[in-house]
């Protein structure tokens, strides 16, 4: 798909002097830059969602040490190695 945008010109500068140190066309240069961006904002989504089931867990320790779900804990600390 062809789309047109507006970069600024100092912007624009940096990623074509990247695309010719590493020998590579300015589109895909870009396309690579644009799906790591949204690789790393999905995955930043992801850690966030892990962190918020650490912190649930911490606080149900804090009250109350007998109504730890070990499995539940184990489940959610071995998910982030998938």
């Amino acid at each position: 798909m062809k789309t047109a945008f507006d970069l600024p010109d100092e912007l624009f500068t940096e990623v074509k002097i990247f695309a010719a140190k590493k020998r590579r066309k300015i589109r895909d240069v870009v396309i690579s830059f644009l799906m790591d961006g949204l690789q790393r904002e999905t995955s930043s989504a992801d850690s966030k969602g892990w962190l918020e089931n650490i912190v649930h867990i911490s606080e149900e320790i804090s009250k109350n040490t007998s109504s730890v779900n070990y499995k539940k804990l184990t489940e959610i600390l071995l998910e982030d190695r998938r």
